[in-house]
């Protein structure tokens, strides 16, 4: 079994709120949470690790950086998930986040991931889903949330299920994507709405801009005219 296991073990995060995305429909969540970290300057304040820790680190400013860390501007925590644990020890890794963020007294989950834009059928930009101890902020009072019978599949619905269980608010944002590659546009929304709720000054302009040079740059072979769209998807 994996033990995941945040350093150091005396890490005070108590009444923070934690945002983390990963990769999934345009990598959404990691794109806006990689803006986020780049843009707020946020400090590195823990380390998580795992027995199944992926081989990869990489360097920023001279300092190595790891598959998953934490940091820490004002309220707010910022958990980086680089890159998933070694395929096939997701489910328990997660979990085992999930029961560290309980134990570590957070004050709420968000959760950043996409969804497929060819489920849009209205003039918004993204849908949330919450669980049952969450009180939605005004600013989302207006919005709206994803539809019954859709399904959410990946870390954000793992996570959704393990705090919903638990009675953890936890919110889960998820922007319409593109599934074909990366959309920093949706990213951008995820950013938007998040400066929103937590009254931040954070610029998307250069995440504009990538997905106007994606835009330019796309070619016609890149759609998979095999894909479902039949399913509701989140991954």
């Amino acid at each position: 079994m994996i033990s995941a296991k945040l350093f150091p073990e005396d890490l005070d995060v108590n009444g923070l709120s934690l945002i983390t995305g990963f990769h999934g429909i345009g990598s959404t969540g990691f794109l806006a949470l990689n803006h986020l970290i780049n843009t707020l300057k946020p400090d590195r304040i823990g380390v998580f690790e795992t027995d199944y820790l992926s081989p990869i680190s990489s360097i920023n400013s001279g300092k190595i950086i790891t598959p998953f860390e934490i940091y820490k501007k004002d309220n707010i925590a910022f958990l980086r998930v680089a890159v998933p644990p070694l395929q096939g020890n997701e489910i328990v890794f997660l979990r085992n986040v999930c029961e560290i963020i309980l134990e570590k007294n957070f004050k709420e989950l968000i959760l950043l991931g996409g969804l497929d834009a060819q489920l849009k059928k209205d003039d918004s930009n993204f849908r949330y889903v919450k669980t049952s101890s969450y009180k939605l902020p005004k600013y989302l009072s207006d919005s709206t949330p994803l539809e019954d019978e859709r399904v959410i599949i990946g870390p954000v619905a793992q996570m959704l299920n393990f705090m919903e269980v638990r009675n953890f608010p936890t919110l889960g944002l998820l922007p319409f994507a593109t599934s074909i590659r990366l959309d920093p546009r949706a990213a951008s929304e995820a950013v938007k709405i998040l400066s929103n709720i937590f009254n931040l000054e954070v610029e998307v302009d250069t995440l504009v801009e990538q997905a106007l040079e994606l835009d330019k740059n796309d070619q016609p072979e890149l759609v998979d005219n095999n894909k479902s769209v039949t399913s509701n998807i989140y991954s």
